[in-house]
């Protein structure tokens, strides 16, 4: 601005008529009696105030490259207010010890100047501090040789700013378990390890006895002579995790022992121990559960025939069976495939299976073989023979249909 202004003499002071920037002031005197008058001009230049304040800035301690910038104020403290804004120039920080340009903009540009300064700030990289198991896999319970299923874990790497990531392309060795008890499994990601607790069994068997029953009366029975073995092995070896072991199995009663006067039908718990050995001399036992059957004196004889072939007739076909030892008994016929059985022998077409059914309370027919029983369908034959009206047509219906047929053999 560039302003006229006036100043009055009065009372040994000057004042101003007009105030403004770059004001440019004429002093006169008028001319008097004993002096000439005379005029001068004052150019006057008011410059822009400097806002005072100190800078505060919350936190200086703990920031890491991912934080957003910390907050920072303008303080006045006893010093005149100058409404304004301060902002950092930058929004993003930087590992290490660093200076972070800031900018006071005043309101009133016109009488205040912008301010422009700086504060060191010390900034830590983000960096990965571990990973945990934020859930646990959804199977944690094994057999001895399975191989771990990760499936449902979730992993998360940790931070050292707090913060967290689930991560997927961690590794799990990929081995058989074959310690029984928890096993600790470790899972790694970036060179960084955790572990999950599991529980491995002993391996749960399939068990095939050599017989489970003891006819009643047996005097010398002995539970030695039940023999077992695990389904699918040869000789003494199984196959565990790809190893092959050496493995016994022990038959013992789990409480009471066989009594020779024991009545059919009695049962008698037993205890089962199979025990597994590995080159180590380390082993793990399973145990199971089986029962011992008191059951009647068995019977003995054979079929007439094992296998019965007839043609459908309208008759029954039965099956023969001549008991050696054994008292009285009836034939049993079920259709193959089926557990419905009657004593009345077949009639119809079809394949059936008999066998023998002991009515005597002191005889077993349990061991005994079954016989088949088979009727085939019987074929029918058609003959067409011609027939001739020889009183020729008379315009009535031809009805006599089955003159024209000779059906034999049914």
């Amino acid at each position: 601005n560039h302003n006229e202004a006036e100043l009055v003499y009065s009372d040994n002071t000057f004042t101003t008529v007009a105030e403004g920037n770059n004001m440019v002031v004429t002093i006169s005197v008028d001319e008097s009696d004993n002096y000439n008058g005379a005029s001068t001009t004052v150019q006057i230049t008011v410059n822009k105030a400097t806002p005072a304040f100190t800078v505060t800035v919350e936190p200086t301690e703990g920031l890491f490259t991912s934080s957003e910038m910390p907050s920072i104020t303008a303080d006045f403290g006893e010093k005149p207010v100058v409404e304004g804004v301060i902002a950092w120039d930058t929004d993003e920080l930087t590992a290490g010890a660093n200076a972070y340009g800031w900018t006071f903009t005043p309101e009133d540009t016109a009488n205040y100047k912008v301010v422009t300064g700086s504060e060191t700030l010390n900034v830590t990289a983000v960096e990965m501090t571990g990973i945990e198991i934020k859930t646990q896999p959804s199977k944690v319970t094994y057999e001895y040789g399975d191989k771990f299923d990760k499936t449902g874990m979730i992993v998360e790497a940790v931070y050292n700013d707090d913060s967290r990531e689930i991560v997927e392309d961690y590794t799990v060795a990929d081995a058989y378990l074959t310690t029984l008890g928890e096993n600790q499994i470790e899972v790694t990601y970036n060179e960084m390890t955790a572990t999950v607790t599991v529980t491995v069994k002993a391996k749960e068997f399939a068990i095939d006895y050599s017989d489970l029953t003891v006819v009643a009366g047996t005097a010398d029975f002995d539970i030695a002579s039940i023999t077992a073995s695990i389904v699918g092995t040869e000789g003494n070896t199984v196959n565990v995790a790809g190893n092959d072991y050496t493995y016994s199995v022990a038959v013992d009663y789990t409480g009471a022992q066989y009594d020779a006067g024991a009545e059919v039908g009695t049962e008698y718990p037993l205890t089962v121990t199979v025990t597994v050995t590995d080159l180590d001399t380390q082993y793990y036992v399973g145990t199971y559960e089986a029962t011992l059957r008191v059951i009647a004196t068995s019977m003995e004889g054979s079929w007439v025939s094992e296998s019965v072939t007839a043609e459908y007739d309208g008759n029954t076909h039965e099956a023969e069976f001549t008991v050696t030892k054994g008292g009285e008994f009836e034939i049993q016929y079920a259709v193959s495939g089926t557990d419905v059985c009657s004593a009345e022998a077949p009639v119809n077409a079809g394949e059936y299976v008999a066998k023998v059914v002991s009515l005597d309370e002191g005889y077993s027919a349990d061991r005994l073989p079954t016989a088949t029983v088979t009727i085939n369908k019987k074929s029918v034959e058609i003959t067409a023979v011609s027939v001739t009206v020889s009183d020729g047509y008379d315009g009535t219906e031809f009805t006599d249909y089955a003159s024209l047929f000779n059906a034999t053999n049914g």
